[in-house]
């Protein structure tokens, strides 16, 4: 993923710096950025990595099972979704679709929508926390500033 979407180091140093001060507050989400030195139930070996692709966290769905966690690293998102992981490059998404249609939807919002640059929809499944602090709003806030950032710095592609 990674040599296909080069970041910059600044831009990589940036989204861990977010990721940490973004999702740390999230119900489902564990902080791994030091994984790689002390282990971490083994998400470092589970985790589909590039070789030069930092682990920053994970975020768990459903507490006893990977399916629909979503691994977080400098350079994008892991979405495990029917038995494998699907990569999803910070530099391949156009936009973060919030879905809201209405106030009342905000209390159960369950996931965001990915618009990526070569016209595919991710829905991105986020469904921990409770009424007006659910976690779908700390990962909007982390992605929507990362794609920000990145389209700052270089460009639409």
């Amino acid at each position: 993923m990674s040599s296909e979407f080069p970041l910059s180091e600044a831009q990589k140093m940036r989204v861990a710096s977010r990721a940490r001060r973004n999702l740390k507050r999230c119900a489902n989400y564990r902080d791994l950025i030091n994984a790689q030195t002390f282990g971490d139930a083994g998400w470092v070996k589970v985790a589909p990595l590039e070789q030069d692709e930092i682990l920053l966290g994970v975020y768990l769905n459903h507490p006893d099972t990977i399916e629909a966690a979503i691994i977080v690293t400098d350079s994008g998102l892991y979405l495990h979704q029917d038995g494998k992981w699907v990569g999803i490059a910070y530099a391949r998404i156009e936009s973060v679709d919030d879905n809201l249609k209405a106030k009342e939807e905000k209390f159960s919002r369950d996931h965001l929508i990915l618009d990526l640059y070569d016209g595919y929809r991710i829905v991105l499944p986020v469904r921990g926390g409770m009424e007006r602090f659910r976690d779908v709003f700390l990962f909007e806030r982390f992605l929507r500033g990362v794609i920000r950032n990145i389209q700052r710095n270089v460009g639409t592609p």
